[in-house]
């Protein structure tokens, strides 16, 4: 037996260029067995006493964090200059958030959370670009190769040594 908490998630924005996906609880319920599928935009948690999974829906976020966070303070860079950022904050008090939307824009997001803090950089948003280059691939047509003739050896015989490389052998 399972117990299920249902969660839905709702975007929030905080800025044009950052949108958080609240969880706004909807129900428990006892589930015996686990859901095969989950409803676009549902988050339900799931605890057999030991164990907690997570199970979710499709949500439209751009990165989404591996179990619900409750978050208090979360900041966002408002300007760079010169190895100098200032950074806007939101007070969310303690909020359960489970995703993030970010444009291009931010190179990344501090959380404070719960379990401390957390910094969440554009690379681990979106997966930078490969900067190797791929090579092409070869024609699967095999062209026809010419037999070279080639005259045989002879066959290798053993030189014979002098006697002056035997006697410097021998101490």
């Amino acid at each position: 037996m399972f117990r299920a908490e249902i969660y839905k998630a709702q975007p929030r924005a905080l800025s044009e260029n950052l949108i958080v996906f609240i969880l706004s609880k909807e129900k428990e319920e006892n589930l015996d067995e686990l859901p095969q599928q989950v409803e676009e935009n549902n988050v339900i948690i799931v605890t057999d006493g030991i164990e907690i999974q997570v199970l979710a829906g499709k949500i439209d976020a751009d990165y989404v964090f591996p179990k619900p966070l409750l978050v208090n303070r979360l900041g966002f860079p408002s300007s760079i200059s010169d190895g100098t950022v200032s950074l806007n904050y939101v007070q969310l008090n303690g909020e359960m958030i489970y995703g993030l939307k970010v444009s291009q824009d931010l190179p990344f997001v501090y959380l404070e959370t719960s379990e401390g803090t957390k910094l969440v950089s554009m690379s681990e948003i979106k997966e930078p670009k490969s900067t190797t280059v791929e090579q092409p691939t070869q024609n699967s047509e095999k062209k026809k190769s010419r037999s070279v003739r080639r005259a045989k050896k002879a066959g290798s015989k053993r030189k014979s040594k002098g006697k002056g490389t035997r006697k410097s052998r021998r101490v």
